[in-house]
């Protein structure tokens, strides 16, 4: 049970409670080397000189050196007799099974060379790893649609772009076939995926989503521009409009 106890500060960031969390754990678990070091030690034999020949006569000193050698070994002799400090005969019940591991070790190491393992901080990176979502603007809109961009960037790719865009109907009817086409200069290298809807909802009840991609091989040298057409048919009649978009945020 002690060395359950120990193991865990055998591997502590405290230098001294591991060195001697390892010295005590070597002990108890070589049987050899424990029952050697726990005899009891024995008595030595004391011998107390004369300092000062000149005080009294020899018949006095030699009184007085049997009388200080009586008192020295009956006074001396009690505490050179030393217990155990672990009884590995005792097969008592262990009463302090329930006892706070850091109390023990804190009793046998002393206070002020304990320290309780803490975990590894983790380091803050230093670069974020969140997305730039910039501000949605209006790429195009009239008195019939309302085209909105919103522009969201990595910080390891700074070339490439993802845009949400958004369509929007103001007409009393709703705009059917709704067709959405973009072109890019030659620095620029688009993907358009598909519409949530060919219907946009009238009155702004509702709206359709798109979204595409495009990464510009002249980032920072060259700004975005685009060319967008929207077409849809309403109340039987094609409609289709084009628009140059120029107006995206810088950074993008």
């Amino acid at each position: 049970a002690l060395i359950d106890m120990i193991l865990p500060y055998t591997a502590s960031l405290n230098l001294e409670l591991q060195s001697r969390a390892c010295e005590f754990k070597q002990v108890l678990e070589n049987n050899h080397i424990k029952v050697n070091l726990f005899e009891r030690m024995p008595i030595p034999n004391k011998k107390v000189n004369e300092s000062n020949t000149e005080e009294s006569s020899s018949g006095q000193s030699t009184t007085l050196l049997v009388q200080q050698s009586n008192t020295v070994t009956t006074t001396s002799q009690p505490s050179l007799v030393h217990e155990p400090l672990i009884n590995f005969n005792d097969t008592s019940p262990n009463t302090s099974a329930a006892e706070n591991p850091v109390d023990v070790i804190t009793k046998i190491f002393g206070a002020t060379s304990l320290a309780v393992p803490t975990p590894p901080v983790t380091p803050t990176p230093l670069i974020s790893d969140q997305p730039s979502v910039y501000p949605t603007f209006i790429a195009f809109q009239n008195e019939s649609i309302t085209v909105q961009f919103e522009c969201i960037k990595q910080p390891n790719t700074p070339h490439l772009t993802l845009i949400h865009a958004t369509f929007l109907n103001g007409l009393l009817q709703p705009l059917e076939q709704f067709v959405f086409q973009v072109a890019v200069p030659k620095y620029l290298k688009m993907q358009l995926l598909p519409a949530s809807s060919s219907v946009i909802p009238p009155m702004f009840t509702g709206k359709v989503t798109q979204s595409l991609r495009f990464a510009n091989s002249m980032h920072g040298q060259k700004p975005v521009v685009i060319k967008i057409k929207v077409e849809w048919n309403v109340g039987g009649q094609h409609v289709a409009y084009s628009h140059t978009v120029d107006n995206f945020p810088p950074g993008v």
